[in-house]
C-alpha cells in the first residue's frame, strides 16, 4: 500500500500525514511499513487513537503528550469527523510538532477535513480506500434531481432518520458532510464551469465549514442549499 514516493526517507519524513482510507484496513499497514524500514524501534514510540469525532478534549490531550520530552514519535489518528475547535487547536501542532514527531491522520472522507488543517499536511489516497457508499450516492442523485419543495422534504426524512436512531448529532453532521462531497462531485460532472456554478461550489464549502461549528443547524444550512442549487437529473 506505502510506497517510497508517499512515505519518504527516515531523515525526509514529513511531520504530518493525511490519509484516505478505513482505520481498521490502515493502521496495521501503516504500523508494518514503519517497522519493515526501521522508523520504530518499540511501542513507546507510537500513540494510536480511534473515533468517530476527534473532540477538543482529545486534541489537548494530543498537544500536550507531543510536547513532552518522552512523547511518542508517532501519532496514529483515526476519525471521521473534526469538530472545528479541535481542528483549530491542533493547526499549530501539525505545522511545527515537536522536534523528531510526526503525526499519521487517517480518515474515510478527507475532504470532510477543515482546509485550514488539511493545507499543513501530506496527502496520500490509500490504494485500498473504499468508493462512495451506494446508499449516499443515491441519496445525492435524489436531492439534485428533486423540485425545491421535496428537497426540504427529503432532508427534514434525512434528518428524522437520525433522531429515530439516536446516533448523535456528529454522527448525523458526519454523514450530512459526506453527502455533500458526493453532491459537489455531481455538480463538477454535470458540465462546464459556469459563474453560477463557481457560486454553488463557494456556498456548498461554506456549508461544509460551518456545518462542523458546534451548534450549528444543520437544517438551517441544508436547507440553504436546497434553495440555491440547480436541479440535475
Amino acid at each position: 500500500m506505502f510506497t517510497k514516493k508517499q512515505l519518504l526517507a527516515k531523515d525526509n519524513l514529513h511531520h504530518a500525514y493525511l490519509i484516505e482510507g478505513e482505520y481498521d484496513q490502515v493502521f496495521p499497514e501503516l504500523l508494518s511499513y514503519l517497522k519493515e524500514h526501521k522508523l520504530i524501534a518499540g511501542p513507546n514510540d507510537v500513540y494510536q487513537n480511534s473515533s468517530e469525532t476527534l473532540t477538543i478534549d482529545l486534541s489537548r490531550l494530543i498537544k500536550v503528550q507531543q510536547a513532552e520530552k518522552s512523547a511518542h514519535k508517532f501519532f496514529i489518528l483515526g476519525a471521521n469527523f473534526f469538530t472545528r475547535e479541535a481542528a483549530n487547536s491542533l493547526l499549530k501542532v501539525f505545522e511545527e510538532p515537536t522536534p523528531g514527531t510526526h503525526f499519521f491522520l487517517i480518515m474515510p472522507n478527507p475532504h470532510l477535513l477543515p482546509a485550514t488543517l488539511r493545507s499543513r499536511m501530506h496527502f496520500i489516497s490509500a490504494e485500498n480506500k473504499k468508493g462512495i457508499k451506494p446508499e449516499v450516492l443515491e441519496e445525492a442523485k435524489k436531492f439534485l434531481a428533486a423540485s425545491h419543495s421535496q428537497r426540504i422534504k427529503i432532508i427534514e426524512e434525512f434528518l428524522k432518520k437520525f433522531e429515530d436512531l439516536e446516533v448523535g448529532e456528529n454522527n448525523m453532521k458526519s454523514r450530512a458532510l459526506a453527502w455533500l462531497n458526493v453532491i459537489e462531485t455531481i455538480l463538477h460532472d454535470s458540465g462546464k464551469d459556469t459563474k453560477e456554478k463557481v457560486y454553488e461550489f463557494e456556498e456548498l464549502a461554506k456549508v461544509r465549514d460551518y456545518i462542523a461549528d458546534r451548534g450549528a443547524s444543520a437544517k438551517m444550512l441544508l436547507e440553504h442549499l436546497a434553495l440555491i442549487l440547480p436541479t440535475i437529473k
